[in-house]
């Protein structure tokens, strides 16, 4: 989780090349890329890994004794209400987005997926913007870790040289004096992503895209708004206090639940 094991990343590019058009086994994806040569020694320095969430991901199956798809829904996404979220897909689903990128001004253009297998623990949820925001609404009121779990993960790491990381929120920054966790975009099938949240004031903010840059600074600058306070955030008319919260989140999920075309991969 500290991306400091020193397995090779096996998604190190922000395309899908020419090895993940055929289907692989988690097992056999291991095999490959975290069953021989470390790319250094474990702890001694930082380099992300998408290879490490495949490896947890058969940890928890194993320990749960179910598949991870079954784990998660059972678990987490049914409890929480988190009902447009769905662990790898048929790429049949209708539901689902597909990813676009564009060169310089030509139109854009669909982009490939990957083959089964080749997503798993590393990438293989498919949500929604107003699920994404259930989800870290749940996780800082502390429905989903235990305050144990919550402070290993966003406690930064410092290694044998000096360099400070975080756990898969990778940092925490502090916009406007206020501690608060980030995610920047991730790209996969060219969707870029961007999460955020602020445990103090309990504001997140998620933003999704299909199209490669579509996001641009958007949600840095809309973040650093939110991170001003709640008197600065946009009400919706006719709600007041907290009302106005759960008024948003329906208003997100209105807008968005009638194009089921939003749904993406994270």
């Amino acid at each position: 989780m500290h991306h400091a094991s020193g397995y090779p990343d096996y998604y190190p590019l922000d395309f899908v090349d020419r090895r993940m058009s055929q289907a692989i086994a988690p097992d056999e994806l291991l095999r490959r890329y975290a069953g021989g040569k470390l790319d250094f020694a474990p702890g001694t320095r930082w380099s992300y890994s998408n290879t490490g969430f495949i490896l947890l991901a058969r940890v928890a199956e194993q320990v749960a004794g179910q598949p991870l798809g079954q784990l998660l829904d059972t678990r987490f996404f049914k409890p929480l209400g988190m009902n447009h979220t769905v662990y790898e897909p048929s790429p049949a689903d209708h539901r689902l987005a597909h990813g676009y990128s564009s060169f310089a001004l030509s139109p854009p253009t669909r982009v490939a997926a990957e083959a089964g297998g080749w997503l798993g623990g590393a990438g293989g949820i498919c949500s929604t913007p107003s699920d994404l925001a259930k989800w870290n609404l749940a996780l800082m009121e502390g429905q989903v870790l235990q305050s144990e779990s919550w402070k290993l993960m966003t406690t930064a790491r410092e290694l044998p040289d000096g360099e400070v990381h975080a756990i898969r929120l990778r940092r925490c920054a502090r916009p406007a004096g206020r501690p608060a966790c980030r995610h920047p975009q991730r790209r996969r099938q060219r969707f870029p992503c961007w999460s955020g949240m602020i445990p103090s004031t309990r504001s997140t903010l998620v933003m999704l895209c299909n199209l490669e840059g579509g996001l641009g600074p958007l949600p840095s600058q809309v973040f650093a708004l939110l991170a001003q306070g709640h008197h600065d955030r946009p009400r919706r008319a006719g709600t007041r206090g907290a009302g106005n919260d759960a008024a948003a989140l329906r208003g997100i999920a209105e807008r968005q639940d009638q194009s089921p075309s939003t749904r993406r991969r994270v």
